[in-house]
């Protein structure tokens, strides 16, 4: 029984807020922002986290799969936009260490 007040409600919507928008890619990330966002809001760690730690490991497959998702449609959307393809790409601009040579 642990009651947050209006400001608790504001400072966890802020925090959540601000901390995904770098911590998209990293795998397994909000389980840390969760332990974070829950004390600087007063909420103790109990062994209730064990069961976010199970859940999250599921939501966290679909959460990667929209990531990746998202990518490949952006670059897809990217591709039509500019009409770059990889086909534009010459050997020569390549780094040497992505062709396969020695670097100079």
């Amino acid at each position: 029984g642990i009651t947050l007040q209006p400001v608790d409600y504001v400072l966890m919507v802020l925090l959540s807020t601000l901390s995904s928008i770098g911590t998209t890619p990293i795998p397994s990330s909000s389980l840390v922002l969760t332990l974070m966002i829950a004390s600087s809001i007063g909420v103790p760690n109990t062994g209730m986290y064990a069961v976010i730690v199970a859940i999250d490991w599921f939501l966290d497959r679909f959460r990667t799969a929209i990531n990746v998702s998202g990518d490949l449609f952006g670059t897809v959307i990217i591709e039509k936009m500019t009409g770059i393809t990889d086909d534009d790409v010459h050997e020569e601009d390549l780094n040497p260490a992505i062709r396969g040579h020695d670097a100079v």
